[in-house]
């Protein structure tokens, strides 16, 4: 069964597509089709110059390929997808917005979110394992891989990535469900669960931070932790995402 096809025109216009050595070449392509088939490998058809090729390719070589020291080539399935291996783990980027939140008993109105890496693990095309990271760029195109991960600055999140979920069930949510899963996890209360270290400035207990970001446009970046678990976003995918 056809898991996922990915089909691009584009014309007379420059585009990493992956070559018969599985490196990145840049080469005027007309139109790639990327087929994911359930228990096979990817294949990749490559239109260019008039000249059609498809060959054969393991998931960590089209990561690779898609992922790039210049830029992540517009080749994904939707918008916010980062990465898939077409089958149980995707990685999503969320760029800066704003929430309300529940910190304890206490409601507070557009506290800005910095950029944010969801990566979901499913099984039976159902949500079973999150890892939440913040990110500093404010736009998916600005990603590299080597794009640094920090903590989520929030309570209810490891130093890994992983979450704390309390009474919430994340496995109502699809395997690409992100906007549930981010919705469940900023609509639950924060409490003093996982608090320390996720702040420079309130390295004690990020809900001070939060509290003081209430109506401020923008998060500021510079006081985010960086991940000690995964420091990029190159060393996420080689980790191959969610275990």
């Amino acid at each position: 069964m056809v898991l996922m096809k990915l089909l691009m025109s584009i014309r007379q216009a420059n585009c990493s597509v992956l070559s018969p050595n599985i490196c990145c070449a840049r080469i005027k392509m007309e139109r790639m089709v990327i087929t994911f088939v359930e228990g096979k490998l990817p294949t990749v058809e490559v239109v260019a110059k008039g000249v059609h090729s498809k060959k054969t390719v393991s998931i960590a070589a089209l990561l690779g390929a898609m992922v790039t020291e210049a830029s992540l080539p517009p080749i994904w399935v939707e918008d916010n997808l980062v990465a898939t291996n077409g089958l149980d783990q995707n990685i999503f980027f969320v760029p800066p917005h704003k929430r309300d939140l529940l910190i304890d008993d206490l409601y507070i109105n557009d506290v800005p979110i910095p950029g944010l890496i969801i990566a979901l693990k499913s099984d039976n095309n159902k949500a079973v394992n999150v890892l939440l990271f913040a990110v500093t760029e404010k736009r998916k195109e600005n990603l590299r891989k080597t794009s640094f991960l920090y903590k989520m600055p929030f309570p209810n999140t490891q130093s890994s990535g992983a979450v704390c979920w309390g009474s919430s069930d994340v496995s109502q949510y699809g395997e690409r469900d992100w906007q549930g899963v981010l919705t469940e996890f900023f609509s639950s209360q924060f409490n003093g669960d996982l608090i320390k270290k996720a702040s420079k400035a309130h390295p004690e207990d990020i809900r001070e931070m939060l509290i003081e970001l209430t109506g401020k446009e923008e998060y500021p970046v510079n006081d985010l932790v960086a991940s000690p678990s995964c420091a990029s976003l190159s060393e996420l995918l080689e980790k191959g995402g969610v275990r």
